[in-house]
């Protein structure tokens, strides 16, 4: 059984269906979620690249912040708390890193990210956190598109 779980958020319905799948798989279980703060992958025509990074860390931090307060909930309303950690980098080697320096048992993640297209032509997150975590890595697949 696994008392210690990652579970990696991007702010996508898919992260929020893994994070429920680990509250109710894993009740007795720690669970920590993870945003990674990606430098080339959360800005596109919506969102300008800023100018200067304090402002870039600044806003990422703030869609932390609205994706970590909707894990809250999602946890609460599960019966259970979680802790919440942020990193910088490239997302799947940011996992990893994350699950080895904090001695996870279990990564959780979605099927797919925000990223569309990028995970089609750059490689999808799921599948590079798979490949490359020493630990057991659990993909939570849904239909949503």
């Amino acid at each position: 059984m696994a008392d210690r779980i990652l579970v990696a958020l991007d702010g996508s319905t898919r992260s929020e269906d893994a994070l429920r799948y680990a509250c109710e798989t894993f009740p007795d279980a720690s669970i920590t979620t993870l945003f990674v703060r990606d430098p080339f992958g959360h800005y596109s025509e919506e969102q300008a690249f800023p100018d200067r990074v304090s402002d870039w860390i600044a806003q990422l931090d703030e869609r932390a912040d609205e994706i970590f307060a909707e894990a809250a909930a999602i946890a609460d309303a599960g019966g259970k708390t979680v802790e919440t950690k942020r990193r910088t980098g490239k997302p799947p080697r940011e996992i990893v890193a994350e699950a080895i320096e904090g001695e996870y048992d279990t990564v959780v993640v979605g099927n797919h990210g925000k990223h569309g297209v990028v995970d089609v032509l750059l490689g999808n997150v799921a599948k590079t956190v798979v490949d490359r975590s020493p630990v057991t890595v659990i993909v939570v697949k849904t239909d949503q598109q």
